[in-house]
């Protein structure tokens, strides 16, 4: 599960259990009955169908709800799954929120700056988590309001690391994005200083074969675990068992899963790319590096290694940061945005239909 239907799962969850709002969610990927399912082996009938599918059940929702808040990310995405949202939305007079998360965002608007005005100039309100975002949009003529991603800190405790801190761990897909492999570098670079450091990569994705080869070619698959696709409902004791997070990202946003790690206890390492710096002040609540700079990240991995003083000071400073993604205090937020967009009192329920975008 990515980190936007992670998102959505949690403030659905507390929305619904907070009574703001009756929530009802619409994939964008519906169910098809058994008979059509060979068409999901078609690139474009899949398309097809799965739009179809979402559109119809799209429809239905917004009739009977007072608001859609869509989640969204770029490009083809926002074409195929917030677009359609925002028409119908205009059809039947229902206020639509685009909730867009992406750190692609600049490059979106610009390849699709003709598409984004057409549909952007019909919402009732655009959400971001990053000043990053905000900044973004504002350079694009586009207001937004920011609403941090949230974390719900029931399920990742935060505790203090006793020595020797030495479990490394990335939580990422492996796709290009995220750049695991400066991430399997890094840690080779580690393990040449720290004979005792493992590091534990969960995710999937499409340079898994890659990330594999790297990890024999340098003599680490005693000490590199790579576990797979984890369910996000099960991720915590990864969390939990670990001291610092690597990340090397080279686009990125306001990604959860360093959002989770610092609310685990873990000392975050990071590159330094998109909306990341909004939240990770180098040396104070993180270490931030340049990004595709695997001795960079080595190094400041071991800087935090070798003085117990500075880790225990990152991540006591990056606990009172997670304050503000507290779920509670993120659906707080949600409440107004919702009474200011629906012209209700906040106090009053309201019928929400939620899209999710891939």
């Amino acid at each position: 599960m990515g980190g936007q239907a992670s998102q959505a799962e949690l403030l659905v969850a507390e929305l619904e259990a907070r009574g703001v709002a009756s929530v009802e969610f619409v994939p964008q990927d519906p169910l098809v009955p058994g008979w059509l399912r060979w068409i999901k082996v078609v690139p474009v009938l899949r398309t097809i169908l799965s739009l179809t599918g979402y559109v119809a059940l799209l429809a239905r929702a917004l009739a009977r709800s007072q608001l859609a808040h869509v989640f969204t990310a770029s490009y083809w995405s926002f074409v195929l799954s917030a677009a359609p949202a925002v028409i119908l939305g205009r059809v039947l007079r229902t206020p639509v929120l685009i909730n867009y998360h992406s750190g692609e965002a600049e490059d979106h608007l610009t390849r699709f700056r003709i598409s984004s005005r057409l549909f952007l100039r019909w919402v009732s309100g655009i959400v971001v988590p990053s000043r990053y975002l905000v900044g973004v949009f504002h350079s694009r003529g586009y207001s937004t309001t920011r609403i941090p991603n949230a974390v719900a800190g029931v399920r990742f405790a935060w505790q203090a690391r006793p020595q020797p801190r030495q479990r490394f761990l990335s939580t990422r897909n492996l796709e290009p994005t995220y750049d695991i492999p400066t991430v399997v570098r890094a840690f080779a670079l580690i393990h040449a200083r720290v004979p005792g450091a493992t590091l534990t990569l969960v995710g999937s994705g499409s340079q898994a074969a890659e990330v594999g080869r790297l990890v024999q070619e340098l003599e680490l698959s005693d000490c590199v675990h790579l576990v797979g696709r984890v369910p996000h409902d099960e991720i915590e004791p990864y969390y939990r068992d670990a001291d610092v997070f690597l990340n090397a990202s080279v686009v990125d946003n306001q990604p959860l899963s360093l959002l989770e790690a610092m609310a685990s206890g873990l000392c975050v390492v990071t590159t330094d790319v998109g909306g990341i710096s909004d939240f990770i002040r180098d040396g104070h609540t993180g270490l931030l590096v340049p990004p595709q700079a695997p001795q960079a990240l080595a190094d400041a991995a071991l800087r935090a290694l070798r003085d117990p003083a500075l880790f225990d000071r990152l991540v006591q400073a990056a606990r009172e940061v997670i304050l503000e993604h507290d779920v509670k205090v993120v659906v707080d937020k949600w409440r107004e945005c919702y009474a200011r967009v629906s012209d209700r009192d906040v106090d009053q329920p309201l019928e929400v239909t939620t899209g999710l975008a891939p």
